[in-house]
């Protein structure tokens, strides 16, 4: 999982919310379908009315990388969040979004492959 951002500077482990790591995936989610196949029509108010009900237990660190770019022509260095963070009493519109979300991505530069995540248990 890598960070979501906050005028362009990735938070921190403990800045990370549940509720804006799901408005950011439920957000990402809709504007893929809308763009690539046709809008979902999601109840935003009602997702995020639900987020309350959520419980989350994190243990999440921050990792530095550094890769080559080649397009570039030199070593960036990256660095992200991982971890796990362990959900429960999730509703199922939101059990939905997470399943489809490990394989779109959320946060910075999931357009590039990060913000991977994986559900382990449902």
């Amino acid at each position: 999982m890598t960070p979501a951002q906050d005028n362009g500077k990735p938070l921190k482990p403990e800045q990370i919310s549940l509720n804006r790591f799901l408005i950011t995936l439920a957000k990402r989610i809709s504007l893929l379908s809308e763009f690539h196949h046709q809008p979902l029509k999601l109840d935003f108010e009602a997702l995020i009315a639900q987020i309350p009900q959520i419980q989350d237990q994190k243990q999440l660190r921050w990792q530095d990388w550094t890769r080559y770019s080649y397009r570039q022509k030199q070593k960036m260095k990256l660095g992200g969040v991982v971890g796990s963070w362990q959900l429960s009493n999730v509703p199922a519109e939101w059990v939905k979004l997470l399943y489809l979300g490990q394989w779109l991505h959320c946060g910075k530069n999931a357009t590039f492959g990060l913000g991977r995540y994986k559900i382990t248990n449902l």
